[in-house]
């Protein structure tokens, strides 16, 4: 499951971000990444990632600037962990040779076309759709 996570967290988040301009989230949560995300090198979703990480603790102007996309994180790693689920044997079977990141796993899934397991095609039909 995580693996899966990982490869398609990296593409959703990538467009999570481009839903907050860099300039709205540098206004509102400057502090927040000085201090709990310096190390994060910017790029693909990986700020929002890491402020959505510390979301007990960011600063409330920040979690203002960025309550919308945090809803939106948890409603897509609820279905990350779906299609994980549906598609274990699938990632197993097929796709453990791929490295994961920048939606390799995920692509692997959709090069097997009608190789996937039943359940599998169908969760990832769904996701696709929403």
């Amino acid at each position: 499951m995580p693996r899966l996570i990982a490869f398609v967290g990296a593409a959703a988040l990538s467009l999570f971000a481009a839903q907050a301009t860099a300039e709205g989230l540098l206004t509102h949560c400057s502090t927040d990444i000085e201090t709990l995300c310096a190390d994060v090198e910017p790029g693909d979703g990986r700020v929002m990632s890491c402020l959505y990480a510390h979301s007990a603790v960011i600063t409330d102007e920040c979690h203002a600037a960025t309550d919308g996309m945090a809803r939106l994180m948890e409603g897509f790693f609820d279905r990350v962990a779906e299609v994980s689920e549906a598609c274990a044997t699938d990632l197993q079977d097929h796709c453990t040779g791929v490295p994961a990141g920048g939606g390799a796993k995920f692509q692997c899934l959709r090069d097997l076309g009608g190789d996937l397991s039943s359940d599998c095609a169908n969760m990832l039909e769904s996701m696709a759709q929403q």
